[in-house]
């Protein structure tokens, strides 16, 4: 059972980088690689200062 816990966690940082990439991509933002590999490797961190940092905008 530890190792589907561990799947989900690996699912779980894909998914956000991919969609941290994206919405970068978007806005134009040139550090969108990143933005996508710190939300990989600490997203339960990093994902909110970016989603804070960009409701600004």
């Amino acid at each position: 059972m530890n190792d589907f816990w561990q799947y989900v966690g690996l699912i779980l940082s894909i998914f956000f980088a991919y969609k941290v990439y994206m919405d970068a991509k978007e806005r134009g933002n040139d550090a969108a690689i990143f933005w996508a590999a710190s939300v990989f490797l600490a997203w339960i961190i990093v994902l909110p200062f970016y989603w804070f940092k960009n409701v600004k905008e």
